[in-house]
């Protein structure tokens, strides 16, 4: 079998001035079209629904000549695909996504990077059973370390989220947890899991949307309440450290950002969350009118690491001039498998503790 090509600095920054022309390709190839694959994904998806799926395949390209590594490409186009089967389109219509992909590319790129993305492409096509069979094996594999009294409690939480059982559900974290520290024990061990669990069920079309927004707001909503429970017993006095806090560009995970400008405020710092779902553009604005001490940027998807990488070196250009410290987190980064580049101001942290520490510096 052939190996993942590795990508050149040059070769990404091809890819990145024709990814527009590429990706409106594909997408005018599949909406014109009158094969049967074509009209069957319009008819499924939608166009608005064609058009997320084609850019989130895009993304996962242009991370993949990043990050050239199996587990990243291969997990990540098991979601696609689970997707895909997920609105009834089989790999016929995958295969035949991934020829037009092929087509655009001898359109738009040079020779030399048109073959090196179509060894890509065949890689993907030799591992097409994986893709296939493996998915739920992937998510699956995310609990084997857990110990069997966390899955019980895993199990439980996620109940009660399903059936709107929030009061259950917070009478047991209070008596759980007596201190902030706790909670944030609690959260990571049961509540990520549970969070995991949510994702995973959607995708394989266990759980509708609207469950998995529900579920979604009641966490952040417990999150919240339970910072404002243990309010009262903060240890530190205010400072004039100043964060700002929000997700990588075009992120829309934000319980991890907004659970981590409660916990910077309930340490006494000046922490703002900016939001989530923001262009590259609109968090540069904001880190320019506040002039923070420390930014923080949350990234769960592995898509946006490359726009990620793309806002820091913009915050530091002469456009910007953000001269303060940043910090990382998010799932994507601990599951990245290999360290994110960061400047000397910059850090890659694997949990809330390490995010504290690291503003505590500053």
């Amino acid at each position: 079998m052939s190996l993942i090509p590795q990508f050149s600095q040059g070769s990404r920054t091809l890819y990145a001035q024709h990814d527009y022309e590429v990706l409106f390709s594909v997408y005018e190839a599949i909406t014109t079209s009158t094969v049967e694959l074509a009209n069957e994904a319009v008819a499924s998806l939608g166009r608005e629904g064609l058009h997320n799926h084609l850019e989130f395949h895009q993304k996962l390209i242009k991370t993949t000549l990043r990050f050239p590594l199996e587990n990243l490409l291969l997990d990540n186009f098991a979601w696609i695909y689970r997707r895909l089967a997920h609105y009834g389109l089989d790999s016929s219509f995958f295969l035949y996504e991934l020829h037009l992909w092929e087509e655009a590319y001898e359109r738009f790129l040079p020779p030399v990077l048109c073959l090196q993305l179509k060894e890509l492409y065949m890689y993907i096509k030799e591992h097409l059973d994986y893709l296939v069979n493996a998915h739920t094996r992937i998510k699956q594999a995310k609990y084997m370390h857990f110990s069997s009294e966390d899955v019980a409690e895993i199990n439980q939480a996620y109940a009660w989220l399903l059936r709107r059982d929030y009061a259950l559900l917070k009478a047991y974290v209070l008596e759980k947890c007596t201190t902030l520290e706790e909670f944030l024990s609690f959260f990571y061990r049961i509540i990520s899991p549970v969070m995991e669990r949510v994702g995973f069920e959607w995708e394989e079309g266990v759980i509708s949307v609207a469950k998995e927004h529900m579920i979604s707001e009641q966490v952040g909503d417990l999150s919240m309440e339970m910072f404002a429970h243990f309010d009262t017993h903060r240890l530190e006095k205010e400072n004039d450290v100043v964060v700002l806090v929000a997700t990588a560009p075009r992120e829309l995970h934000a319980i991890g950002a907004k659970t981590i400008t409660k916990l910077l405020e309930f340490y006494g710092f000046k922490a703002y969350y900016l939001g989530a779902d923001l262009s590259m553009e609109e968090i540069a604005g904001a880190v320019a009118e506040t002039a923070p001490d420390v930014l923080v940027l949350s990234v769960t998807l592995e898509v946006h690491l490359v726009e990620l990488q793309e806002l820091i070196r913009y915050l530091r250009s002469d456009a910007v001039g953000f001269r303060g410290s940043i910090a990382l987190g998010g799932n994507a980064l601990r599951h990245l498998g290999v360290a994110f580049e960061v400047e000397e101001k910059s850090k890659v942290c694997m949990n809330f503790e390490e995010v504290l520490a690291f503003v505590k510096k500053q």
